[in-house]
């Protein structure tokens, strides 16, 4: 069988069985004719149904090495540069809570600069003003290794906004943990 769309003909157990570990989610549609003239097809429903399909890497790109690798690496590198980055903003906080300076708000910028403290010199644009002085502060701050960051910026663009949102949320879920602790105390 082919990847693709899963039709109402197809048995869904069957598809399920054959395909394998990776999760991929496609869209369960169902397809009228529009108009027999100009052959347009409309959609019953709207796609919000989803099913959730396993398959290995393998099965979703060629079997060829060579993309493999780069994938493999992309990855690698990601991981690398974003864990570390973790780590220099939390090092970062405790620096300032320790020598008593206020603490500033943590936004996009200032983890896309921990992030671009972590690698290598790159040719693209340069940081300038409030950002140039995160990026300098940063690299004061670690002796990490740097990473190469080569072909990585829009996929560590998506990965600043999904830190700076598990950051808030943790904060938050911290915030009303520590909230029931002291409400139960006071009982």
């Amino acid at each position: 069988m082919k990847f693709g769309f899963i039709t109402t003909k197809e048995k869904k157990s069957n598809v399920i069985n054959n395909l394998g570990e990776m999760n991929i989610c496609v869209y369960l549609l169902k397809y009228k004719v529009f108009s027999k003239y100009i052959g347009m097809t409309i959609k019953e429903e709207p796609p919000d149904k989803y099913q959730c399909i396993k398959l290995p890497f393998q099965r979703i790109l060629k079997p060829s090495t060579k993309t493999h690798a780069i994938i493999n690496d992309a990855v690698s590198r990601t991981n690398f540069i974003t864990t570390k980055s973790y780590f220099l903003l939390r090092l970062w906080v405790l620096d300032k809570y320790h020598s008593n300076q206020e603490i500033p708000h943590i936004t996009e910028d200032t983890i896309k600069m921990s992030m671009k403290s972590l690698m290598k010199a790159s040719a693209g644009p340069k940081p300038k003003g409030n950002n140039l002085l995160l990026l300098q502060e940063f690299q004061q701050l670690h002796n990490f290794s740097l990473e190469d960051g080569k072909n990585l910026s829009a996929i560590l663009d998506y990965y600043s906004t999904t830190m700076i949102t598990a950051i808030e949320n943790n904060i938050k879920i911290q915030l009303t943990n520590d909230f029931k602790t002291e409400f139960n105390f006071i009982k």
